[in-house]
C-alpha cells in the first residue's frame, strides 16, 4: 500500500510540473517574435539617429550646463554653501538652458514631422499641443530643480523650513506629472499607435539631453 502510495505521490508530482512548464511555455516568445521584436527596436533606434540629429551648438551648450552643474554639486558637498556664490551658478544655469531650450525648440517640429512621418493636419495639432505644454513644464522643472538645490544647502537644524521646501517640491511633481499625462493624452488622440509609441522614444531620448517633456 504504502509503495502504491509513493508512486501515485511521485506521478502527480511529475504532472505537476509537466503542468506547469506547458503553462509557462504558452507566454514564452517564439524565435519568431524575438527575431521581430529586435527588428522593431532596431529600425526604430536607426530612424531616430538619422532623424534627431543634435547640432553642434546644442552640444556645446549641454557639456557648459553639466560644466555649471558640477560646479553647484561640488558646492554643495563643500560644507557649508555661500549662497552668493550658489545664485552666481544658478542664473549662469538658467542662462545656459534657456539658450538650450530655445536651440532645442528650433527644429523640434521639423524633426517630429520627419521622424513620425505627419500629415499637415497632424503636423498643426502637434504644434499647438506642444506649445500649449512645453513652457510650462519647462518653467515648472526649473522651479523643482532650483526647490531641491535649495534644500540641498539648508543646515539640519532648519527643519522647518525643510518640511515647507518638501512640501513645495511634491507639489511641483504632481504638477509636472500632470501637465504631462495631458500633454500626452492629447498627443493620443492625434496621432496613430506606431505614431505614439515613436514620439515616447524620442521623448526618452530629447531628455536624456534636457529635461524638456
Amino acid at each position: 500500500m504504502k509503495k502504491v502510495v509513493k508512486t501515485l505521490g511521485v506521478v502527480l508530482v511529475l504532472l505537476t510540473m509537466m503542468l506547469a512548464f506547458s503553462y509557462a511555455s504558452s507566454f514564452r516568445s517564439t524565435p519568431m517574435v524575438q527575431r521581430e521584436r529586435i527588428r522593431v527596436i532596431e529600425r526604430d533606434r536607426l530612424m531616430l539617429q538619422n532623424s534627431l540629429q543634435f547640432s553642434q551648438e546644442f552640444r556645446n551648450l549641454i557639456r557648459e550646463r553639466d560644466r555649471i552643474q558640477a560646479q553647484i554639486q561640488l558646492l554643495l558637498r563643500s560644507g557649508k554653501v555661500n549662497s552668493d556664490e550658489l545664485q552666481k551658478y544658478l542664473t549662469q544655469l538658467e542662462d545656459i538652458e534657456n539658450k538650450l531650450f530655445a536651440e532645442f525648440k528650433k527644429d523640434l517640429i521639423n524633426n517630429l514631422s520627419n521622424a513620425l512621418k505627419l500629415k499637415e493636419e497632424q503636423r498643426q495639432k502637434v504644434a499647438e499641443i506642444l506649445n500649449k505644454y512645453m513652457d510650462d513644464i519647462r518653467n515648472l522643472r526649473i522651479e523643482l530643480r532650483n526647490k531641491n538645490l535649495e534644500m540641498r544647502a539648508l543646515g539640519i537644524n532648519e527643519q522647518s523650513k525643510q518640511r515647507e521646501i518638501k512640501d513645495k517640491i511634491q507639489k511641483l511633481r504632481n504638477e509636472i506629472r500632470e501637465k504631462r499625462t495631458a500633454m500626452l493624452n492629447e498627443l493620443k488622440q492625434v496621432l496613430d499607435q506606431n505614431q505614439f509609441r515613436i514620439l515616447t522614444r524620442i521623448m526618452w531620448r530629447y531628455n536624456i539631453k534636457i529635461k524638456v517633456f
